[in-house]
């Protein structure tokens, strides 16, 4: 049933999850919309079969900070840029940094609710008090209903998504966002 419940995933509840994304062996984000947090699915600590974890608030919001306190507005869609996580959060995109395993494998040694435990959570654009869509700079660019997150494979800093009727990109560094095709509010059609 929905609700919300860690442990066993014979036990675990959700609530409307909405993004997965693997991100090490045996592990996987999920966007738990209708609790308004991050949980990780992993095995156990005694390989105990596999688990359910919530990582973040379950309290709705966009604070950000420590990923243990952070808050999201309505997390959906969840992609990997580089060693960060890029969250469709209701008009924003949030990034989750300090998380993932490096190409190195240093986060290899522990278990994986421990990755995260020094992950931040930022806003790298939008804000929930001012959707839309315009191109802009952090909390300046406007953003309706981020989906379809992808990351360019030329270049692991970008980060494309839909949103009203466009395509838009956002660069994770500079935090600009570029509608690159469509009419906002303009469905096409026949």
């Amino acid at each position: 049933g929905m609700g919300h419940a860690d442990g066993p995933v014979t036990a675990a509840r959700l609530r409307n999850p909405f993004g997965v994304l693997a991100v090490g062996p045996d592990t996987a984000l999920v966007a738990d919309t209708g609790n308004f947090c991050l949980r990780l699915l992993c095995r156990g600590q005694e390989d105990d079969g596999l688990q359910l974890v919530t990582l973040s608030s379950t309290t709705r919001g966009a604070a950000g900070g420590s990923l243990r306190q952070a808050r999201f507005w309505q997390p959906r869609m969840l992609t990997r840029a580089g060693n960060d996580i890029i969250v469709a959060d209701g008009p924003t995109l949030r990034m989750v940094s300090g998380a993932l395993l490096d190409s190195a494998g240093s986060q290899a040694s522990k278990t994986a609710p421990t990755w995260f435990k020094d992950a931040a959570v930022s806003t790298l654009c939008g804000s929930v008090a001012s959707q839309g869509v315009r191109d802009g700079v952090s909390d300046k660019a406007h953003l309706q209903s981020p989906m379809g997150l992808a990351v360019a494979p030329w270049n692991d800093r970008l980060v494309f998504f839909t949103d009203r009727h466009v395509i838009r990109v956002v660069n994770v560094q500079s935090k600009k966002v570029v509608t690159i095709a469509g009419v906002n509010g303009n469905p096409g059609g026949h």
